[in-house]
């Protein structure tokens, strides 16, 4: 079983791997979408998942969890719309 599961892991970033040679030679099928992808990544780990992450986190009481709600969700919010920004400039 573990040798299946390895094998997949290998095949999905080969695959990630070969995308972004894609596109750094030159390919722009899928490059937006991309983007913006990542740009609504980064708002759902801003919103969290009202328990573990997030700005409307449960979790106290670590040091991540203190460090979660003013830095890294502020941080991840304000890099969404950075991406988000830029996928409209060059789609545009």
């Amino acid at each position: 079983m573990a040798a299946a599961s390895a094998i997949a892991v290998v095949a999905v970033f080969a695959l990630h791997a070969l995308i972004h040679v894609y596109w750094a030679s030159g390919g722009r099928t899928g490059k937006i979408a991309a983007v913006f992808a990542l740009a609504a990544g980064l708002l759902l780990r801003a919103v969290g998942d009202f328990r573990l992450v997030g700005f409307f986190t449960r979790t106290r009481g670590t040091v991540f969890a203190r460090l979660d709600t003013p830095v890294f969700s502020p941080l991840c919010l304000v890099l969404s719309f950075g991406v988000f920004h830029v996928a409209l400039s060059s789609a545009a």
